[in-house]
């Protein structure tokens, strides 16, 4: 992987009129105006602003590729000297970071051009593929960008489960994925076809954690046979189960709830 160095300046024009007037009393009045002067080059994608130099514009040229995912590709205007190739979700040796957005994550890679150090551009090139720290660095400040990982997103919204006594929320990660059963006074919840919990809505063996307008609420969780299930399966298991908490704390939130009574 090559090594960039990170490197960014920033300008700040400051203009100071001094201004003398006369009398009895002599008044000096300053006037400073700051002027911040723009020294980024905004370059725009779907997902963000990517940002170099201002200086680089003039100098380098972008192309959008569109193959397994979005990326785009860093080249010199004057001869097409390919630079860097920044992806979007398209693994490569160069893990940059990732960038959190509100419905998605994604997760950024890096390519960097083999420059020939006998070119006598070399120098210039090699200060464009610098220019992806000042990018990161941007991605940071204005994004939240978590460099060097890669991140799953969150989502942490839900979808209703109804049934004549209360509304059940459950996270919309798994909605596609987990099985859902009513009954009378129950409702089951499976991942192919394992059981994760149940809750009931009377007394019960399991764990009462509330009543909701009198009526009971209860929780009986499963333990997984391992030896049955991959350690993939038994992971996703353990976190839909884990879940169940989300619907206890949507629960929590209703004034007509009442823990553990």
């Amino acid at each position: 992987m090559k090594n960039i160095i990170m490197t960014i300046s920033f300008m700040l024009c400051v203009t100071c009129l001094v201004g003398c007037g006369s009398g009895e009393q002599a008044m000096t009045s300053i006037i400073q105006n700051e002027t911040e002067v723009e020294t980024l080059w905004r370059i725009e994608t779907p997902y963000c602003e990517l940002c170099l130099p201002k200086e680089f514009e003039e100098h380098v040229i972008t192309e959008i590729k569109m193959e397994d995912s979005y990326s785009i590709l860093f080249k010199t205007k004057e001869k097409g000297v390919d630079l860097f190739v920044l992806y979007f979700d398209n693994e490569t040796e160069n893990l940059i970071g990732t960038l959190p957005l509100a419905t998605e994550n994604k997760v950024l890679y890096a390519d960097f051009a083999d420059l020939d150090n006998e070119d006598e551009n070399y120098l210039e090139y090699s200060t464009y593929q610098e220019g992806i720290n000042t990018i990161i660095d941007n991605l940071v400040a204005e994004y939240n960008f978590i460099i060097d990982d890669v991140i799953e997103y969150d989502d942490k919204t839900t979808f209703d489960i109804e049934n004549e006594f209360v509304t059940l929320k459950y996270p919309n990660k798994w909605k596609e994925e987990v099985e859902i059963y009513k009954e009378e006074k129950c409702i089951k919840f499976f991942y192919d076809k394992v059981a994760l919990f149940d809750v009931y809505f009377e007394e019960c063996d399991g764990d009462h954690i509330g009543t909701y307008k009198n009526i009971p609420i209860y929780i009986i969780s499963y333990i997984f046979d391992k030896d049955s299930i991959t350690e993939e399966q038994h992971r996703k298991l353990s976190a839909m189960q884990h879940d169940v908490n989300v619907i206890i704390d949507n629960l929590v939130q209703d004034d007509n709830f009442v823990i553990n009574n």
